[in-house]
């Protein structure tokens, strides 16, 4: 069994060498790539997971453990006599991926910040309406209103709403068709083309709730 070994940790990776070096430098680095696209493609594999920590102002999942691991080593190397960690610690290979154990989120840890991880992450995913949101980290417009305002409000941000269109793909209606005769009832249709519900602000004014966009919501139905 081949085994490195740091100052204060003892990975296996083989079967019979012993590799001695400083604690930082040798870290299980394809386990915590794999762990890292994991986590971030299980919370941001679909389009309604993709949004919620933006709309919510609420860090993703595996972005959250990683800054705790980080103020955790941090406080280790601080004050390392009042927080001792076993001098060897045997770490195999991960066979389960709901194990997080601490070594697989230590690698570069340094130089990782939240705010910046999230934004990288966000600028490289492909959403209906993401430009109305250029910084995930800030908190979008309509948090403080009640609740009617702000369901319907993230229901235009993301596209998803009782429109015919999503009604139809849900066998909820007979057809896909607006009430103005365009043949699907979409939300960008509503919102921009509808002869009967379009708002002359767009999706911009929207997100950013105008008195007039909040007037025009109160009275558009079919959110």
């Amino acid at each position: 069994m081949q085994v490195i070994r740091t100052n204060s940790f003892i990975l296996r990776i083989g079967e019979e060498t012993v590799i001695k070096a400083p604690l930082g430098e040798l870290r299980a680095k394809q386990v915590h790539k794999n762990r890292r696209n994991q986590s971030v493609n299980a919370y941001f594999g679909h389009n309604y997971a993709r949004r919620k920590s933006v709309l919510s102002n609420i860090a993703p999942p595996a972005l959250r453990r990683k800054l705790a691991v980080k103020k955790l080593w941090n406080k280790y190397r601080r004050h390392p006599q009042e927080y001792p960690i076993w001098s060897d610690l045997i770490a195999p290979e991960n066979r389960l991926k709901s194990r997080k154990p601490f070594w697989v989120e230590t690698f570069n840890i340094e130089n990782f910040f939240i705010i910046n991880e999230w934004r990288n992450i966000w600028s490289n995913i492909h959403l209906f309406n993401k430009d109305l949101i250029e910084d995930p980290s800030k908190r979008v417009p309509g948090m403080d209103q009640p609740r009617w305002v702000w369901v319907k409000l993230n229901r235009l941000r993301t596209g998803h709403a009782r429109c015919k269109s999503m009604l139809f793909k849900w066998k909820a209606t007979e057809n896909p068709y607006c009430q103005c005769g365009h043949v699907e009832e979409t939300i960008q249709h509503l919102v921009e083309e509808c002869q009967i519900t379009s708002f002359q602000g767009g999706f911009n004014e929207i997100h950013q709730l105008s008195p007039q966009a909040k007037t025009w919501l109160s009275t558009i139905k079919v959110l």
